[in-house]
């Protein structure tokens, strides 16, 4: 194909400045030119293995054949962006034309290629230009070479006064007052040889009337072939730095005046001569008059406290030009014996040709009194640090002490309630009922009061933590409203409930805490109401995306809070009625607790009414309410018991307490499943060498091996480590279920033992492990 183009050909082309391309109908390049390589950057060889289309960036193949057409008709003309092999993209503009004849038995197209680079540039410069000029803060004029004005911006309206209209056409020495005329004669000598003039001071005149102060530059304009065209001419109005300079000379009076006044002074040293001097109180702070300090500056420097002596030299270094630099240290003035703190602060004002510092100038005060204020605080501060890592520590020891008295009260307890739980299922006389009724209510109160102490001493030792579960909200309330029934029916009071519908659906929140605020509400109100009604309502009073505001208000018509005692009754330890002989009994605690749980879940806890009108709490908080289209949660009720009627389970029990064994005992036999009891990690992992089992019921206080460790231990083991494992523990804080996850169980119950609950978390793990 080249030989085909001809050499002749080729030399006519390779002259041209214009770059040459030709390609065939598929956009093959057959032939480029020496100015084309040149401009794209590749080799010859290089080009002619290419396709048009590997330049052009903006090829349209759908318009292909249309610019064919018309490129055999009568040319085409058109712009693009040609890419280089460096990767540059470069504006061009291309006019192709087809050729009737042939190379070989092809038609090809010749192509100009003209880089528009440098237009664009010109082009933008020029709209830029054109920008400036009307957003520039600074009056802008053009006039030609008559001075007659042919550019007015907006600057120079709002300047003078006059609008663009007004002035167009007009000669620029209407601006001038009639004692710069003169002035202005030698301004055109100066433009019309051709110089400029910058930074010119002088004085212009408004439209009203009046002059006022210019900074004003002139300079010649040109044209391409550098002929003189107009002039250029900019105006910066000066009112405002004439205003700034008078005040920055009343600002520097009153200065002086203060200074004079004043607790501080300043000094100003030169390098080159090591003379200083002191103005406003050299004498009472340094003892030195600024005569003995002219050549007595060595001699200042030696009543520094020898241990600033390096600071001081080091800090004449570092002063610069750029910021102030302070320091403060020790000097002990002409003729006493105490040291006074000074506080020195400097910056270069004056520099040499080459760089180097020629004089400082700064300010110092005594600032004796502030440094002793300060180490005595300094003082101060270590001893409250040390006197808060005391209160800390005994924090820890408060928190370890309720955490462990937790778990000796809730371990014997446990086992009184699970052995009254055992009796009244049993065939008993109905005294013995009666009794252990009561002891099961009276438990049931122990039960309480421990874990109140115990919620409160995590909340203030540890803050809130608070679980993400799914649950129906509408369910839980309805529980509560069944409970609070049959108290209120057995006290003869009425009780009402009432569920806003918006409520309905699904939930993600601590439903945990929700309903031990709501508990505590609602014992509160049964407890302090003797006749009259006790209502539960709950409605929905803020929606935003997926997130609910919901408020409950448990009201009542007992005795009431009075209004001195109502800010108070969310504090610790505190009640209404604090006498030996109170009619009420409890911790105070409760309030306090439900306060800060519905702090936690950004909501208030709030309360109205009086003493003898009855009570109102209001409880709210935010939760995320599940979508329609998340998998809705299954409750733990609806479980299946699967497997139990196909051949009993066994279950192993890890407990060193005989007590609690026993009582176990009774609970898993009842329900028709094999119970072996291990009482201690070692005897556990004997039985479990030798038998297999379906469920472990974990303890967690064990001698030699707790109950962690164990856990750890039978997972590391290949033919056991699926096991189903249940802590069942004493220790109710959140991080110890989080401990007893992280060692490998499936689930936690605290002590005292709910057995409803424990035979519920059995099920549910023999049921996942039957769906295995």
């Amino acid at each position: 194909m080249d030989k085909a183009i001809g050499n002749t050909f080729k030399k006519i082309f390779d002259n041209m400045y214009d770059f040459i391309l030709i390609t065939l109908l598929d956009g093959t390049i057959v032939f480029a030119n020496r100015a084309a390589i040149e401009f794209y950057g590749y080799i010859y060889e290089e080009m002619l293995s290419m396709n048009i289309s590997q330049i052009d960036v903006k090829v349209d193949r759908d318009n292909m054949q249309m610019k064919i057409e018309r490129a055999f008709e009568h040319g085409i003309e058109f712009q693009t962006l040609d890419r280089k092999k460096d990767g540059t993209v470069v504006p061009v503009r291309v006019r192709t034309v087809g050729m009737q004849e042939k190379i070989g038995k092809q038609k090809y197209f010749i192509s100009t290629v003209q880089d528009m680079t440098n237009i664009y540039k010109t082009q933008n410069k020029a709209d830029m230009f054109d920008v400036s000029r009307s957003i520039s803060s600074e009056a802008f004029i053009i006039s030609d070479l008559d001075f007659i004005i042919k550019e007015w911006n907006h600057s120079a309206e709002v300047t003078f006064g006059y609008q663009r209209a007004e002035v167009l056409g007009k000669n620029i020495d209407f601006l001038l007052p009639m004692d710069r005329i003169k002035e202005f004669e030698y301004i055109k000598k100066e433009l019309e040889s051709g110089k400029t003039i910058q930074n010119f001071k002088t004085k212009r005149c408004r439209k009203e009337g009046s002059s006022f102060m210019v900074k004003c530059s002139y300079a010649p304009l040109y044209d391409e072939n550098s002929n003189m065209t107009s002039y250029m001419v900019m105006y910066s109005d000066l009112t405002e730095l004439e205003m700034r300079e008078e005040l920055l000379k009343e600002h520097q009076k009153r200065s002086a005046l203060a200074l004079e006044g004043g607790d501080f002074g300043i000094w100003d040293f030169d390098y080159s001569t090591k003379e200083l001097v002191l103005h406003n109180g050299s004498n009472n702070l340094f003892g030195y008059s600024n005569e003995e300090l002219v050549e007595g500056y060595e001699n200042l420097l030696q009543q520094v406290n020898p241990e600033d002596m390096e600071r001081v030299r080091s800090f004449q270094n570092e002063v610069n030009k750029e910021k102030a630099l302070a320091i403060e240290f020790c000097i002990l003035p002409k003729g006493q014996t105490d040291y006074r703190w000074v506080r020195m602060k400097g910056k270069v004002f004056d520099s040499f040709e080459n760089g180097k510092s020629k004089r400082l100038v700064g300010t110092y005060e005594d600032i004796t009194d502030k440094k002793m204020s300060e180490i005595e605080l300094e003082s101060n501060n270590k001893k409250l640090e040390m006197l808060a890592e005391e209160a800390q520590r005994a924090n820890r020891v408060k928190s370890l002490f309720i955490a462990n008295i937790s778990h000796e009260i809730r371990t014997p307890l446990n086992g009184i309630i699970m052995a009254a739980q055992l009796l009244r299922e049993e065939e008993v006389s109905d005294i013995s009922k009666d009794l252990l009724a009561l002891i099961h209510n009276a438990s049931e109160i122990l039960k309480n009061i421990v874990t109140d102490i115990l919620d409160l001493s995590k909340a203030e030792q540890e803050g809130v933590h608070l679980l993400k579960e799914k649950f129906t909200l509408v369910e839980v309330i309805r529980e509560l409203f069944r409970d609070l029934q049959i108290a209120a029916n057995q006290k003869d009071l009425d009780a009402s409930c009432y569920i806003d519908p918006q409520m309905e659906g699904e939930y993600i929140g601590d439903v945990l805490k929700i309903k031990q605020i709501l508990n505590n509400l609602l014992s509160n109100a049964l407890k302090f109401t003797e006749e009259g009604m006790i209502g539960i309502r709950a409605k929905v009073i803020e929606m935003q995306n997926n997130y609910v505001k919901i408020e409950f208000r448990i009201k009542d018509t007992g005795v009431g809070i009075g209004t001195e005692f109502q800010g108070h009754m969310f504090e610790a330890f505190t009640q209404e009625e604090e006498s030996d002989d109170k009619k009420y009994c409890g911790t105070g605690l409760g309030l306090t607790i439900c306060k800060k749980y519905s702090d936690a879940m950004e909501g208030n806890l709030l309360y109205e009414g009086d003493r003898g009108k009855g009570s109102t709490f209001i409880f709210q908080c935010i939760l995320r309410k599940i979508s329609e289209h998340e998998v809705a949660v299954v409750p733990p009720s609806q479980l299946v018991f699967a497997g139990m009627e196909n051949g009993r389970r066994k279950i192993l029990s890890v407990d060193d307490n005989i007590m609690n064994q026993e009582l176990i005992k009774h609970v898993i036999e009842k329900e028709k499943i094999n119970f072996t009891a291990a009482y201690s990690a070692k005897e556990a992992l004997e039985i479990l060498n030798n038998e297999e089992f379906d469920v472990i019921l974990m303890d967690i206080q064990m001698p030699y091996m707790n109950g962690y460790r164990l856990t750890e231990k039978i997972r590391g083991e290949k033919k056991r480590h699926n096991i189903p494992i249940i802590a069942m523990t004493a220790y109710a804080r959140l991080e110890d279920k989080e401990k007893c996850m992280k060692a490998g169980m499936d689930d936690y119950i605290t002590k005292p033992i709910d057995i409803e609950l424990l035979i519920h978390k059995i099920r549910d793990l023999l049921e996942r492990a039957a769906a295995k």
